[in-house]
């Protein structure tokens, strides 16, 4: 199994798109911190949209991780799953001396491997631009309080933050490798989970979790805070850093779901399917 991910691992470094997918993330870091600065010249320091130096990272994150990062991992999920549906490449599929359960669990944990990849390089260079953009008041808001901007609990809030978020796009991508499975393109791939996507945020628009309606119903509030990826992300992963418990509980209940129903049916696919059809 070492060598199979080893194998997989080498296939993918030496694809363009891969190396394509990695250097991405740092321009659309410049990019967001350059739409923050804008955002900071039209508001005071105590705004909760304001975006100081010292949490540049966690705020990054937040207001990518929904789009782009979901963006990314259906595009990798599709280019990696779809590769022996392609012509040409099935009779290397079938001459592999590996199954074919070994070969999607090598995929995944790679896959998995170069999330977390993505996200190191976002948060470095989210950290990098902001430092060297964004101004560094005395204070920042976290979770409703006032704490200092060299206080260490910014760095463990967004280490709790990028530790969640990461479970959302291991979460999303099993939903993303079993699209793929059904699509069989990486083009197809991505159009669909475009289309979940801004139905998700729609719904969580529509939806606001703090409406008498929602926070009454629980079980309203947990489709919220865990029943679609992007509003567990924009949701859901702040709400469970502030401490709610419910969404805490939500989310894991909503992650495993995700992992046991989407990754099992598309490991099931995966092995039984007919690639020649």
């Amino acid at each position: 199994m070492k060598v199979l991910v080893r194998i997989e691992f080498e296939k993918l470094i030496h694809q363009k798109w891969a190396w394509f997918m990695l250097v991405s993330c740092i321009p659309f870091a410049y990019a967001l911190i350059t739409y923050f600065i804008w955002v900071d010249q039209r508001h005071l320091p105590d705004s909760p949209f304001y975006v100081a130096a010292s949490m540049s990272a966690s705020r990054g994150m937040k207001e990518s991780i929904y789009l782009f990062g979901n963006l990314m991992v259906a595009l990798l999920a599709g280019l990696l799953y779809t590769e022996e549906f392609q012509g040409g490449k099935l009779r290397m599929f079938f001459l592999r001396s590996y199954s074919r359960s070994q070969i999607f669990v090598s995929k995944w944990m790679i896959m998995n491997l170069f999330i977390l990849l993505m996200m190191v390089i976002l948060g470095v260079s989210f950290t990098i631009f902001g430092v060297m953009k964004l101004p560094s008041p005395s204070e920042v808001m976290i979770s409703g309080n006032r704490i200092p901007s060299t206080n260490a609990a910014i760095l463990f809030y967004t280490l709790k933050q990028y530790a969640l978020d990461f479970a959302t796009l291991i979460g999303g991508g099993g939903l993303f490798i079993w699209i793929a499975m059904c699509c069989r393109t990486a083009a197809r791939t991505v159009g669909i989970a475009m289309i979940y996507i801004i139905i998700s945020m729609f719904a969580t628009i529509i939806f606001d979790p703090g409406s008498p309606l929602i926070t009454e119903n629980a079980f309203l509030l947990a489709l919220i805070y865990a029943g679609l990826i992007p509003g567990m992300q924009v949701v859901g992963v702040e709400r469970a850093l502030s401490g709610d418990e419910y969404a805490q509980i939500s989310i894991a209940v909503g992650l495993v779901i995700y992992f046991f129903v989407c990754i099992v049916a598309a490991r099931r696919k995966f092995t039984r399917a007919d690639y020649l059809n």
